[in-house]
């Protein structure tokens, strides 16, 4: 099977820790994006 990859380059007018805080925040990723409906913990 081959693997698929993406990216994509924003430029963002925001200390990078203030940008790693919101991204790192996954559980409330749905509240600000519609291609994420729900995040389900899992491992551990």
């Amino acid at each position: 099977m081959a693997k698929t990859s993406f990216s994509i380059t924003v430029d963002i007018s925001a200390q990078p820790q203030i940008v790693w805080a919101v991204m790192a925040d996954v559980e409330r990723w749905p509240e600000w994006t519609p291609s994420v409906g729900a995040i389900k913990g899992g491992c551990g």
